[in-house]
């Protein structure tokens, strides 16, 4: 039974280890004859120096799977060398018998080999390629400088967009303040008037005594005033000629005429 058991483990290594190489070397058989080759020999070398191996892990079963795997791997390097050698031959063959289909198959694979190839075998074609690689090179630069102008144009009609608003903003700014100084002196320039019921007496105490007189409401008084020594000013232009804290002088103006009074300082505020 021990013996069976060590047959059977035997068996699975070798089967494992020949799965292994199946695929790896199908891989490599996939990319092409020299990658075959060169796996196959990497594994085929690995295999050798597993056989001649003194380490304890190499046990005789072990070895034995590895020469199978150097035989197999071996045999697949060299038909993978066989096979390129073969395929070379037969691109010579081609290039020797019918160099139209020999540069077309090698034109997919190497560009590079097949535009030497195509000088060589056919040089009014190569001529004609070059050619039109020339002019589709010329098409790429007018089209690359044609982007670049129009990117070039298109900058310089944001820098003049910019440089417009911005000039338009300056314009309007300078209008602005020039409209706001305009304004101020019109309204320094202004006539001001009395907007309220103030009068006017040719002397502070005529004022005062007008003030008195409010304040008691006399009336006879008020009118003997109005009738000598003081006038209502409500409406009338004025000019200021002495300020003070709580009367003022000014100067009234009306029918072409004008004349100098005393007012309270509330109506030249008012009017203002």
């Amino acid at each position: 039974m021990k013996r069976a058991g060590k047959l059977i483990i035997v068996i699975l290594k070798l089967v494992g280890a020949l799965l292994l190489l199946v695929i790896v070397l199908g891989f490599a058989r996939l990319i092409g004859q020299t990658a075959l080759m060169i796996t196959g020999g990497i594994i085929a070398a690995s295999a050798f120096a597993v056989i001649f191996s003194k380490d304890a892990a190499a046990t005789k079963t072990n070895k034995a799977i590895a020469g199978v795997v150097f035989v197999l791997a071996g045999l697949m390097a060299f038909g993978g060398y066989v096979e390129g050698q073969q395929e070379q031959e037969r691109i010579a063959a081609l290039r020797a018998t019918d160099p139209a289909a020999y540069l077309l198959e090698i034109r997919e694979g190497d560009p590079d080999l097949w535009l030497t190839e195509l000088e060589q075998l056919d040089p009014e074609a190569y001529q004609a390629e070059m050619a039109h690689r020339e002019q589709e090179a010329a098409e790429a630069a007018a089209r690359q400088r044609a982007q670049e102008e129009q990117a070039r144009r298109a900058e310089a009609a944001r820098l003049e967009a910019e440089r417009r608003a911005a000039e338009a903003k300056r314009e309007a700014d300078r209008r602005a303040a020039e409209a706001a100084a305009a304004l101020k002196r019109a309204q320094a320039l202004a006539p001001k008037r009395i907007t309220g019921a103030y009068v006017g007496c040719k002397t502070t105490a005529a004022l005062n005594e007008f003030i008195t007189a409010a304040n008691n409401n006399d009336l006879r008084q008020i009118q003997a005033l109005n009738a000598t020594a003081c006038t209502s000013i409500e409406g009338m232009e004025y000019s200021i000629v002495d300020r003070g804290w709580m009367t003022s002088q000014i100067r009234v103006y009306g029918n072409g005429t004008s004349a100098v009074l005393w007012t309270v300082s509330e109506a030249i505020k008012s009017g203002q």
